[in-house]
């Protein structure tokens, strides 16, 4: 068991109402960090679950962008920032970046 930081000499020196305050505070800190601790390896775990149901892939007809998603012309009249506005220039360099 650890030792309280309200166990050492000078929280002894604190008396009535303050000497409470800190060892309940205190407690109620470690408590919370272990939860916390608690939440994120639940969710570490899920997380790994979900990976392993569905591994990442390489989609080479995603269309990528900041706005494309939610413009109202994406998939009607526009295909996309890289697809409609992207000059030759811009594709060599990203395929020279990407190698």
């Amino acid at each position: 068991m650890a030792v309280s930081p309200c166990d050492g000499p000078a929280a002894r020196a604190v008396r009535g109402p303050r000497a409470r305050l800190l060892d309940l505070s205190t407690r109620y800190r470690r408590d919370l960090l272990a939860h916390i601790d608690a939440e994120e390896s639940a969710a570490h775990d899920g997380a790994d679950r979900l990976l392993a149901l569905y591994p990442p892939s390489e989609d080479a007809d995603a269309i990528r962008g900041e706005g494309c998603v939610i413009c109202p012309s994406y998939g009607i009249s526009c295909e996309g920032l890289e697809r409609e506005w992207w000059s030759e220039e811009e594709w060599d360099d990203f395929r020279e970046r990407a190698g």
